[in-house]
């Protein structure tokens, strides 16, 4: 959501529509064919690997008989083409002649805690938080924003216009209480219920 809020005026400044579709067939296909309609548009999938094979599949046709001016970018799990986490759906759509996959290495620690200097918080810190959200999400990027994102929604974070992040509670309680479910988790848990 910040990725596509902070792109979105200047994607539309060049003429395209931003959209962005949760991982579901039909709304991906919405999206896709609003394009024919409306012009050219970008359309951001978040969490692609949620989807079907069999959706996934559909998709990867979907896109041999495109012939509106549409680009998907999409965010899945996985290391790489031969990662064997990455569902069959996933691989057929990576050979789609015209898909282009740019694969993201998981963070390192230092620079989860880099990441979190960048958005205000002090040394210490970063350090305390960056070196629990590291351990807990594997360095996986767009996790730890999400659960950046939850731990202000929680409060144990307060976003200061000038300064950034700072933590409202003593960093002892990132060392040692359960983190706060990051909206995506949540909405996941109320979909399986």
């Amino acid at each position: 959501t910040a990725l596509l809020e902070s792109i979105d005026s200047e994607v539309q400044s060049r003429g395209i529509r931003l959209v962005d579709a949760p991982p579901k067939l039909t709304e991906i296909r919405s999206a896709m064919q609003s394009a024919s309609e409306q012009g050219p548009t970008a359309v951001v999938v978040d969490a692609l690997d949620e989807c079907r094979v069999t959706d996934l599949e559909e998709l990867a046709r979907d896109f041999d008989a495109l012939g509106s001016p549409v680009m998907v970018f999409f965010s899945a799990k996985g290391a790489g083409s031969a990662d064997p986490g990455i569902s069959e759906g996933i691989r057929q759509l990576l050979e789609v002649p015209s898909c282009e996959a740019i694969w993201l290495d998981s963070l390192e620690r230092k620079e989860v805690i880099g990441l979190l200097r960048d958005q205000g918080l002090t040394p210490t810190a970063s350090a305390v938080v960056g070196r629990r959200l590291h351990a807990e999400l594997e360095g996986l990027p767009g996790a730890i924003i999400d659960q950046i994102e939850a731990l202000v929604e929680a409060g144990w974070l307060v976003r200061d216009a000038v300064e950034g992040l700072k933590p409202k509670e003593r960093l002892e309680r990132f060392r040692s209480e359960p983190l706060p479910l990051p909206r995506v988790v949540r909405n996941q848990i109320e979909h399986r219920l």
